[in-house]
């Protein structure tokens, strides 16, 4: 089954309802992950969907995402992060959360985010500020981020 395929049967069984959307989203994200390729990126982050109640499942999802460059990653991220806030903000905190708990991701996403232009700056930044309010351990984390952008 080609890439596309995978990725549409993830997508129609992201809220996995039923036993069998969820095999179905297991099986098909590990046909991805057998072939990995950066250029999906956008459309596998638009699979989380914070609706979904297997979070274990979805989790792999996430952890197939980290196999790949944070660069790569945060491209991605670039192309979608006006779209996922609508219904899938925590997937993309807990995203946030893993990179500015590693520290080479943290550096990663300090540069890039100093190289966007300040209006594709925007939504990054918004997020980071949520992740600040909310979370004091991650706080002076973001801070960093923020304070060269």
């Amino acid at each position: 089954m080609a890439q596309d395929a995978l990725i549409e049967t993830l997508y129609s069984n992201r809220l996995m309802k039923t036993e069998e959307e969820v095999q179905l989203f297991d099986q098909s994200l590990a046909k991805i992950a057998a072939n990995p390729d950066a250029q999906y990126l956008p459309r596998l982050l638009l699979v989380f969907d914070d609706a979904c109640e297997h979070h274990e499942v979805m989790f792999g999802l996430l952890h197939f995402l980290e196999d790949f460059h944070t660069e790569e990653v945060l491209q991605a991220l670039k192309e979608v992060i006006h779209i996922l806030p609508d219904y899938a903000m925590e997937w993309l905190k807990i995203m946030h959360y893993r990179i500015l708990n590693d520290g080479a991701s943290r550096v990663s996403y300090q540069f890039f985010f100093q190289g966007l232009p300040l209006e594709e700056q925007a939504a990054f930044r918004q997020i980071l500020e949520d992740i600040a309010t909310e979370s004091l351990k991650l706080k002076q984390k973001v801070a960093s981020i923020l304070a060269n952008g």
